[in-house]
């Protein structure tokens, strides 16, 4: 497991302008066209604090997808994997339900949302402002579901309980689940030296022909890391060759 500040190190500079770029054009977005509605029930009618926190707390949803879209890409770049690989992790089911969630919302907005001609409703809006929140809104959910399928096929891969992991992210709110997995999750397997199966990171020894996949305990048979002294499970003090 790797530390939260040197997880944030790998995601480009380019990611993080695009993340703010977008929290700062959905803030903008949100206080002059949707906080202006002056309807019956218009959010202009709301209170303060419910004003600012539709203002400047919804917009962090898109900027965390931003971010762990680029951490992706960070994490594949330095692999030296390409980055339409790393997201071939992501199942077929998911891609199809993501796509059927936004096309549907998609004809949801068109056809519920933006004909309400109250004063300031979303009918009354220039023709920029209705065609970004029918085809730009259903982009986040789009993007969240792909990250839940990425999470799995991720999971999977590292030999972690998969379902689980998923089952937190999607309902653990605010994306506090899909933060906790990025941060909590396992290495990825290496390859065996001798039969070149995947071996789990916390296999000192491959299943599959018995070879020492990485340094091991002399005592109690667990992985350590090169350059250890000493066993961090039994104390052992460790060979100098290991």
């Amino acid at each position: 497991m790797s530390s939260f500040g040197s997880n944030l190190k790998i995601i480009p500079r380019s990611a993080w302008i695009i993340a703010f770029a977008c929290y700062a054009g959905v803030a903008i977005f949100i206080h002059f066209l949707v906080s202006s509605d002056t309807g019956p029930h218009g959010s202009a009618h709301w209170p303060l604090a419910g004003q600012l926190a539709l203002n400047f707390l919804a917009p962090v949803a898109p900027l965390v997808a931003v971010l762990l879209c680029g951490y992706i890409y960070g994490e594949a770049k330095r692999r030296g994997t390409r980055y339409g690989k790393e997201l071939g992790v992501i199942p077929l089911t998911a891609r199809i339900i993501a796509l059927a969630v936004y096309v549907g919302l998609a004809i949801l907005i068109h056809f519920l949302i933006l004909h309400d001609t109250n004063p300031g409703g979303t009918a009354t809006w220039p023709l920029a402002g209705r065609l970004a929140f029918n085809f730009l809104i259903p982009v986040m959910p789009l993007i969240v579901i792909l990250l839940y399928g990425y999470i799995y096929g991720d999971a999977k891969r590292r030999g972690m309980r998969y379902v689980m992991w998923t089952l937190l992210a999607i309902f653990v709110p605010y994306v506090i689940g899909i933060l906790l997995y990025f941060i909590l999750r396992d290495p990825l397997p290496s390859d065996c030296p001798n039969c070149h199966s995947p071996v789990l990171a916390k296999f000192a020894f491959c299943p599959s022909c018995g070879t020492a996949a990485r340094p091991s305990c002399p005592q109690c048979g667990k992985s350590i890391e090169r350059g250890w002294v000493n066993c961090g499970y039994c104390g052992t003090k460790v060979p100098t060759h290991l």
